[in-house]
């Protein structure tokens, strides 16, 4: 079931996916490329203990705090 949150419109963390991986980095989880995308997208700042988000920080500009 595909459950789009973005109204219509081209999904942000399929984006992002495709980026992270043309730079030889990947993620393990595809829930950690939607909550990423979602705080990028959305200026919101993620409280995470998870090592993944580490790639959107550098690279995509996500706004982390890292617990």
């Amino acid at each position: 079931i595909w459950i789009d949150f973005f109204n219509g419109a081209p999904s942000p963390g399929r984006a992002t996916l495709r980026h992270l991986r043309a730079n030889g980095t990947t993620v393990r989880s595809a829930l950690d490329v939607l909550l990423a995308a979602f705080c990028i997208q959305g200026g919101h700042t993620l409280l995470h203990a998870d090592r993944d988000f580490d790639a959107f920080e550098a690279t995509q500009g996500l706004r982390a705090w890292r617990h």
